[in-house]
């Protein structure tokens, strides 16, 4: 998948749980995300007063990050499909791919995921998210909501 892509779906997938766990920073989301990329001596001179948790963090920007880890979940999983493919195969493969998986995002990750993630990568998954949660200080209660939200969305209960 092609880096500008990628980037793409990981906003949308960021942006779809911003709406859902925390939608009071959904129309700054944009705003977040680039401020969140700058380099760290441009970030220092704005500060953001929309999102921040009691600990300071802003959750927009840590479903952000885990937004690019679940895309990561799921293109692993599909990478044995595209071991077996010619190029040409593959590279329509990935396009029907990508597509199937941005309806997702934009279904706000309701309907059935493009592709089942088997058990040790979903726990990886909401490993990873537990741990961004933590690192951009959201509280208890914001990563418990991120998990549930990630368990359902991937086809768990």
């Amino acid at each position: 998948m092609q880096e500008f892509e990628y980037e793409n779906l990981a906003r949308d997938f960021g942006r779809n749980l911003t709406g859902e766990i925390a939608p009071l920073e959904t129309p700054f989301f944009d705003e977040l995300i680039d401020a969140h990329q700058r380099p760290k001596s441009a970030r220092r001179d704005r500060t953001l007063a929309f999102g921040v948790s009691a600990e300071g963090g802003v959750v927009a920007v840590a479903l952000y990050e885990i937004g690019k880890v679940a895309l990561q979940a799921v293109w692993k999983a599909a990478e044995p499909v595209l071991r077996g493919l010619a190029d040409d195969a593959a590279k329509q493969f990935r396009e029907s791919f990508g597509k199937k998986l941005r309806l997702w995002i934009e279904s706000r990750l309701s309907s059935p995921p493009p592709f089942a993630l088997k058990p040790d990568a979903l726990n990886a998954l909401l490993d990873a998210a537990k741990r961004i949660s933590v690192e951009q200080g959201l509280d208890e209660a914001q990563s418990i909501r991120i998990v549930q939200t990630l368990t359902r969305s991937f086809g768990q209960q």
